[in-house]
């Protein structure tokens, strides 16, 4: 209609605008009309096929994930209670703020605490910045707070006279670890023995009921109608994959209608096969990389045994300066204490480098226990 309106003068070109702009409303009718039909219909198809997915199933496969951890044998209390990933979160404390870093420290108190280790300020005695540190997040610890801001206030006091302090407190609990190493063996023991003792003594039981756990969770996961529902707003899944022709050739292809318990059994294990492969092509590059150091696990013998010798011969040297130091202090520079200040932080420097070591040799070292492994000896190495 625009297009034959002419605009040669004044007043065609109001007629014009005035057309222009009645043509505008009624499209901005139409528009809002169809897009709160598409709302109306998107909002009943949400209601129709929100259908949560089974909590209680995951909340007990969870439980006793947690309770098959404990058998896992490339795994030792460091990888069970999960002290690896918080000494790795207090690694990356240059990627967190304060209140994340000083979560963590809790949390590892609290896996010290579980195993009867209880810890004081006098365990921290790498450098006097963490003694002092340590000291403050022990005492509001007490009170329920590990974020209050004597603590935060302790910090920047105390950081900007040694910005290394926050590394020097994961080394200090790596220390600490090592040194309580067979408390963390005994409640590993002592929780293995009560675990099986819920499941007459078998392990095979508690991983039969794993088992059926996940069957379930998966059963209910693919018959989620709101799985796919999402599944396929996102886009994640499309509908031209769904057609009825497509589906009646698949059906025609894997599903024998006299046999429904066979046709069951045949999509479990094509699931489970699907699911293999996933794992594999995800991680391909990290299980090449075990295969090539399975190859050469003789040269991994007693790797662990030497780091973890010169680990503690360089944590006595630390510990015989700081005494040397007496009560004045790692940076009130007195006498020669500026000397050993230097040595210290020369020694942390060499131990940091040292328990980077032995992270990586425990871990060649758990390669090297291997005979024939297969894909699963290489999950429950990474798990």
């Amino acid at each position: 209609v625009l297009n034959i309106l002419p605009q040669n003068n004044v007043n065609n070109r109001k007629k014009y605008s005035s057309q222009l702009a009645n043509i505008k409303k009624k499209y901005l009718e139409e528009q809002s009309n169809v897009l709160g039909y598409i709302t109306t219909k998107n909002n009943l198809l949400r209601k129709k096929y929100d259908i949560p997915y089974e909590e209680s199933l995951a909340k007990q496969m969870r439980g006793l994930e947690e309770k098959t951890d404990y058998f896992n044998p490339y795994h030792d209390a460091y990888e069970i209670l999960g002290l690896d990933k918080l000494f790795y979160g207090l690694h990356k404390y240059y990627d967190n703020d304060l209140n994340i870093y000083n979560s963590n420290i809790n949390k590892i108190l609290d896996i010290f605490n579980q195993v009867g280790v209880t810890l004081t300020k006098n365990d921290f005695y790498f450098t006097e910045s963490i003694e002092k540190y340590m000291d403050v997040i022990l005492s509001e610890r007490q009170n329920g707070n590990y974020n209050s801001s004597i603590i935060k206030e302790t910090f920047e006091e105390l950081f900007w006279q040694n910005h290394n302090m926050m590394r020097y407190i994961l080394l200090n609990f790596k220390q600490l670890y090592y040194a309580n190493e067979k408390k963390f063996k005994d409640y590993i023991e002592k929780t293995k023995r009560d675990i099986l003792l819920e499941y007459e003594n078998n392990f095979d039981n508690l991983l039969n009921k794993y088992q059926d756990l996940v069957i379930k969770s998966n059963d209910s996961y693919l018959r989620n109608r709101g799985v796919f529902f999402n599944k396929f707003i996102s886009k994640e899944l499309s509908t031209n994959d769904f057609e009825k022709e497509k589906i009646e050739k698949i059906v025609s292809e894997y599903i024998d209608n006299t046999n429904l318990k066979g046709n069951i059994e045949i999509f479990e294990k094509l699931y489970a096969s699907i699911q293999e492969e996933m794992f594999i092509y995800r991680n391909k590059f990290v299980l090449d990389e075990v295969d090539k150091l399975y190859k050469e696990k003789d040269s991994y013998k007693n790797l662990v045994a030497t780091t973890r010798k010169e680990i503690t011969t360089i944590e006595k040297n630390i510990m015989k300066k700081r005494k040397k130091m007496g009560s004045r202090g790692l940076f009130k520079k007195k006498n020669n204490d500026s000397i050993l200040i230097k040595e210290i932080e020369d020694s942390l420097l060499e131990l940091d480098q040292k328990y980077d070591e032995l992270d990586e040799n425990r871990y060649k070292e758990k390669i090297g226990m291997m005979i024939n492994p297969t894909i699963k000896d290489y999950l429950l190495l990474g798990k």
